[in-house]
């Protein structure tokens, strides 16, 4: 399941599809991968996007936020801003600057 959430980590990937591409029932699933990773798999899917925002940041610099927010399977700025400032301590912006959270004033 895990090469599965890398290789579509950019779709709305719900739980009731990888139960039913994997045979198994959303409960059943979401208990085999806690106990395999140690983590749900939301929170192992978001860390997937989180991870592949912070490449495109560095490597597309003239690519907008919006663009690579919805490359990384976020459909709302708003919410890639939160989820990426609660998981790296910077702005998506802030990021690509080099420039923390606390020293640009959020």
């Amino acid at each position: 399941m895990i090469l599965y959430l890398e290789d579509h980590y950019s779709e709305d990937v719900s739980l009731d599809e990888l139960a039913a591409h994997f045979r198994r029932t959303p409960e059943y699933l979401c208990s085999l991968f806690k106990a395999a990773t140690g983590e749900t798999i939301s929170r192992y899917l978001r860390r997937i996007r989180i991870h592949r925002a912070k490449v495109l940041l560095m490597e597309q610099p003239d690519t907008s936020l919006r663009e690579i927010a919805g490359a990384c399977g976020f459909h709302s700025l708003s919410y890639f801003g939160k989820v990426f400032r609660e998981a790296t301590g910077f702005t998506p912006q802030g990021y690509r600057l080099g420039l923390s959270s606390r020293e640009i004033g959020l």
